[in-house]
């Protein structure tokens, strides 16, 4: 659009970044059952249309015997949301996702500092940050 015009492209379309950290009671981030669980939930987070970035978090190798260079790390993901259905698609499948596997959380954390933990965030405390962000991504 011209000058004047208000409508962003992609590439200038804001995108609130949530950080996604996924946690084992009883398995270690590094272990390969709960990289590869994790795997299971960034597959899904991906899946999600409303979800405009998904990264899982890069960690680089040091180890005697590899070549160097970065590997990734599923347990922490980050995402870009440009709407409040972005942040709404993460609750939902993180919730599903937990449904079976009663030892873990996800936890979101936002720029700012916020956080919710699920599952043990209540629904009015999950709507109550849907709407702080809503209103935050409408004014960008």
């Amino acid at each position: 659009m011209g000058e004047g015009g208000n409508i962003m492209s992609n590439a200038e379309k804001f995108h609130l970044p949530v950080e996604i950290h996924i946690i084992s009671e009883v398995l270690e981030p590094h272990e390969n059952d709960w990289q590869q669980e994790c795997h299971q939930f960034y597959r899904q987070i991906r899946r999600a249309p409303e979800i405009d970035k998904v990264e899982p978090h890069k960690k680089e190798i040091e180890e005697e015997g590899h070549r160097g260079g970065a590997i990734e790390i599923f347990n922490m993901i980050t995402t870009g949301i440009s709407s409040v259905g972005g942040l709404t698609a993460i609750v939902s499948v993180a919730s599903l996702w937990l449904e079976h596997r009663k030892q873990s959380k996800v936890v979101l954390k936002f720029p700012d500092g916020m956080e919710i933990t699920l599952p043990n965030a209540s629904e009015s405390e999950i709507n109550r940050i849907l709407k702080l962000y809503q209103d935050k991504i409408a004014q960008q």
